[in-house]
C-alpha cells in the first residue's frame, strides 16, 4: 500500500494512481477503494470549515486521515486526475435524522463516495439524509 511509504514516495505514488485512472474502467470503484485503506484517526478537521483545511499534499504529508480528510482525499484524486478533471467535485456533510449520523462523503457529478463500500447515486440515498454541508472543490 503506498500510503506505508515516506512523504516522497506517497505523493509519486497517488500522482501514477491518478494517472492510472485513465485506462480504468471503473475510476470512481478504484478512489474509494483506495481509500478506504487510508489509517483513519479521529476527526480533527472541521468540517464546516473548509477554508481552514489542507491541501492534499499536506494531508499525504501527515499521513493520518479523519473522516473529513478521507472524502477530502477522494474529491482530490478525482479532480486532479486527467480523467476526471471536468466533473464537479463537492464535499459534502449529510446527517441522516432517522439515525443521528452525520456523514462525510464526496460527490463527483451525481456519485456519492465515502457513504458505502460502493459508489452510489445521489437519488439512492435515504429520504432520511439531508444535506448539511456542501463545498466545491476547483
Amino acid at each position: 500500500m503506498f500510503l506505508e511509504t515516506d512523504t516522497d514516495e506517497r505523493i509519486t505514488r497517488w500522482r501514477e494512481f491518478r494517472e492510472n485512472l485513465t485506462h480504468s474502467k471503473d475510476p470512481l470503484q478504484d478512489i474509494v477503494d483506495l481509500w478506504k485503506t487510508a489509517p483513519v484517526i479521529d476527526r480533527n478537521l472541521d468540517p464546516w470549515d473548509s477554508q481552514r483545511w489542507p491541501t492534499p499534499w499536506e494531508l499525504l504529508e501527515e499521513n493520518r486521515f479523519c473522516p473529513v480528510a478521507i472524502p477530502l482525499m477522494m474529491g482530490w484524486t478525482a479532480k486532479l486526475s486527467t480523467k476526471l478533471s471536468t466533473s464537479i467535485v463537492l464535499i459534502k456533510t449529510f446527517i441522516d435524522h432517522s439515525e443521528q449520523r452525520y456523514y462525510n462523503v464526496c460527490m463527483v457529478d451525481d456519485n456519492v463516495l465515502n457513504y458505502k463500500p460502493s459508489v452510489v447515486k445521489e437519488h439512492n440515498l435515504q429520504s432520511t439524509m439531508h444535506c448539511q454541508y456542501s463545498t466545491e472543490l476547483s
